[in-house]
This record gives structure tokens, C-alpha cells and sequence, in this order.
């Protein structure tokens, strides 16, 4: 079977990045932490970045990006590039939820439990629930998130009362969020905390994941979803 190259991209956040995986395994990954400057940066620097990896477009099968939650530019700046860049290659891409990448990356152990929160701003936080399946023999780096709640703007009790609502007593729980002020917001404090950026090398692993199983999508039925209405959209209601 002929493998699968993928282009991951995150600019959901503080973090422009993106990585390449080649049936699975990373090639590379590149991060800058510019995202005022993302539009103008991310194409050309993509491109550079390839070359000196020795991988053109037309090495790469398909494309997984971050749909949301997540900052409104830094959405639209990912989503625009990949249907500007791989439309007229008709290139399968997958959609990948924030949240998702983030649990991907937490330490639980098989059957155990993620609270993932994405920053929303001022301390605010979109929290999603996930649960790692009960296959022992997927590696730490390998496993796929299982959603049980989706990503919401949730308080750190709307947050907490769903975690006390869903998860049986004793529960192994972590909580990873991409901000010290998203991850205190989620209002998760007897359990482990982790802060960590979304990396596109895991928005690469689990886009891979959707495109071995078919479940890819044309890249002009690409859109993201912000969770949320603009302030554009606030302000009229």
C-alpha cells in the first residue's frame, strides 16, 4: 500500500506551526510564535520550510488544519491558506477540533479521562471532555481522542459540574489547555494540570488518522468553527 504524507497546520493560537508526517511518522515540524504577522508569514514560510526538508506540494497527500476553537484570525488564516494552496489540487483535507490536538498530547492511561480547554481570551477557556480508548497496545504517542462532551464556552463550574456529572468516582483525569489562565479557568484543580502549546505534528497524526479512514473532506467544504458568535455579531444582537 502506498503511503500517506500529511501537512499538519495549527494557527488556532499563540503558535503559527506546521509539520510533515510520512505514514505516520514526523519528518519535521516548524513553530514561531508570531501570530499578528501570521498571514503575511505562513505561506511563504511553509513553502521555505518544506524545501529544506526536501518535500515539495506535490509530495504531500493531504492537508489536516485546526478548525476551532480558537482565535477568529488565526482560524480564518488556516483554513483560507489550505483551500487557496490545495483547491486546485483537489488535495483530501481534514478538519481537526483545537481541543482534540490538545488531548492527543496528555499522558492518561488507557480508559483514563482529558479535560481539554483551548484559551478564549481574558482568561476564558473552550473545555471539551475526552476519553482515551481502552487499547493498551497504542502508544502514548499514538492514540486518538475519543469525544464525550464537545468544545464549549464553558465557567470553571459549568466545567467542573460536568466532569462530576460524567466520570465515575476515582477516575483517572488529566486537564491540558494551551494557557495557565485557560487551564484555571476549567475550575479543574484536584487533578493533574498540564500546559502545553497545540502542535501540528499531533493535528498532522490525527488528520492522518481521518484520511486512512476516508473521512476527509474537499478543501471548499473546509470552514472553521468558532464556538462562539464575533464581536462584529455580539454587538448587532
Amino acid at each position: 500500500m502506498r503511503t500517506i504524507r500529511v501537512l499538519g497546520i495549527d494557527t488556532s493560537a499563540y503558535t503559527v506551526s506546521a509539520a510533515v508526517l510520512d505514514e505516520g511518522q514526523l519528518q519535521g515540524e516548524w513553530t514561531v510564535r508570531a501570530p499578528r504577522r501570521a498571514s503575511r508569514l505562513l505561506p511563504a514560510s511553509i513553502i521555505r520550510w518544506l524545501d529544506d526538508l526536501d518535500v515539495g506540494l506535490v509530495d504531500i497527500d493531504g492537508v489536516a488544519v485546526t478548525v476551532g476553537p480558537g482565535s477568529y484570525t488565526g482560524l480564518r488564516i488556516g483554513t483560507a491558506l489550505v483551500q487557496g494552496v490545495m483547491l486546485g489540487r483537489q488535495m483530501p483535507v481534514a478538519g481537526v477540533t483545537s481541543t482534540a490536538a490538545l488531548a492527543a498530547d496528555a499522558h492518561v492511561a488507557p480508559g483514563g479521562y482529558v479535560v481539554s480547554v483551548v484559551s478564549a481570551g481574558r482568561g476564558g477557556g473552550f473545555s471539551a471532555l475526552y476519553r482515551r480508548p481502552e487499547d493498551s497496545c497504542v502508544s502514548d504517542q499514538e492514540w486518538a481522542p475519543e469525544e464525550l462532551i464537545p468544545p464549549s464556552r464553558r465557567s470553571g463550574a459549568e466545567t467542573a459540574g460536568v466532569v462530576d456529572e460524567m466520570l465515575p468516582s476515582g477516575s483517572d483525569l488529566v486537564c491540558i489547555g494551551d494557557d495557565p489562565g485557560a487551564v484555571e479557568s476549567a475550575g479543574i484543580h484536584k487533578w493533574l494540570r498540564i500546559i502545553t502549546p497545540i502542535r501540528a505534528a499531533t493535528v498532522a497524526r490525527l488528520g492522518w488518522y481521518e484520511l486512512r479512514s476516508g473521512r476527509s473532506l474537499p478543501p471548499e467544504e473546509l470552514h472553521p468553527h468558532y464556538y462562539r458568535p464575533s464581536a462584529a455579531e455580539r454587538g448587532n444582537q
